[in-house]
């Protein structure tokens, strides 16, 4: 089983299609993946898809309630929604929930957010994708408030999202989702990791100084 197989590096798809096309007798590959458009297209047309639905909210909390997680709807929202990575202690795919908070607190300051803050946060390399995840469900959250509905993802933080919605124009805000689903898919690019992750907040800090309507 290859798990996610929507975050293979260039080369680890190169050896994975290698391997499809001339596979080990008797040998079944099972790819699972959430993003199947990240997949090299050469690999699918190889592969027979299977659509699983993921779990409800519901059974998500009773999973994470049979496992006697604290807190099991509030972990659920920091898992966004997929209760089994509960057991996954891979940083490549989840953070810690320190680390959480501490990018959390830098995203609920908003256009006050300073340089010198992002770039003192962000001192060594570190894994990408779960902290755009982070971002993109705070974007995602954010984006709600504006268009007037509650914020699904981290509700805790509902004060700050209003703070930041108040005068923001929604429509200037809305490229930044393509910033984001770039800096996901550059997530195994041999780039610095804390340069593209520096980058990013700093784009989001001006991005929503430049949204305040005039």
């Amino acid at each position: 089983m290859i798990y996610p197989a929507d975050s293979m590096s260039g080369d680890q798809s190169s050896a994975l299609l290698k391997t499809l096309e001339e596979p080990p007798e008797g040998a079944v590959l099972i790819l699972v993946a959430d993003d199947i458009n990240s997949i090299l297209p050469t690999i699918r047309s190889r592969c027979q898809l299977v659509r699983c639905t993921p779990p409800t909210r519901e059974q998500g909390i009773a999973y994470l309630k049979s496992q006697k997680v604290r807190n099991p709807e509030g972990e659920l929202t920091r898992l966004s929604g997929r209760p089994l990575l509960i057991h996954e202690a891979d940083p490549n795919l989840t953070l810690d929930k320190k680390d959480e908070a501490k990018y959390l607190e830098m995203l609920a300051l908003g256009s006050a957010l300073s340089s010198v803050q992002v770039l003192s946060a962000f001192q060594k390399d570190m894994p990408v994708g779960p902290v755009v995840s982070v971002m993109q469900r705070w974007y995602w959250d954010l984006m709600a408030v504006l268009s007037g509905a509650e914020p699904r993802y981290f509700p805790e933080h509902a004060e700050a999202y209003k703070r930041q919605a108040q005068g923001t124009d929604f429509q200037k805000l809305v490229p930044f989702n393509q910033t984001l689903m770039q800096a996901n898919r550059s997530k195994d690019h041999p780039l610095s990791k804390r340069l593209v992750l520096q980058d990013l907040f700093i784009t989001w800090a001006k991005t929503l100084a430049d949204a305040r309507k005039n």
